[in-house]
């Protein structure tokens, strides 16, 4: 077998792996990004018809929002279009890196929403 452990291509021993190379980490995160992803999407966002909105819902909860500003939240159903939007501040770039990683939560601890 050969693999892009230690120092490059060649032989791998499964008795005795050595360090992963940086190409191999990064497969290895990845390999672990996509896990969380499926067993999520396996066992909670789709467990039915209504989990979109409800999420969709928990999202603006979750938003944060100018300082004064009542939270509100405005969802249109028109010619099978489900468009929803909330007043609140936007996205952050951490809130953008969680988004891509699934499992990889920004909300803020203790805001209920995990």
């Amino acid at each position: 077998r050969f693999g892009v452990r230690g120092g490059g291509a060649g032989p791998a021993s499964p008795s005795r792996p050595g360090p992963l190379s940086p190409e191999a980490e990064v497969l290895r995160a990845s390999h672990e990004r996509m896990g969380r992803a499926l067993l999520r999407l396996s066992n909670e966002l789709y467990s039915s018809n209504a989990h979109c909105v409800l999420e969709l819902l928990q999202n603006a909860d979750d938003s944060e929002y100018p300082a004064g500003v009542r939270p509100c939240v405005r969802v249109l159903l028109r010619g099978g279009v489900l468009a929803f939007a909330s007043n609140e501040l936007g996205f952050t770039r951490a809130n953008l890196r969680a988004l891509c990683d699934v499992g990889a939560s920004s909300k803020r601890k203790g805001s209920g929403a995990d």
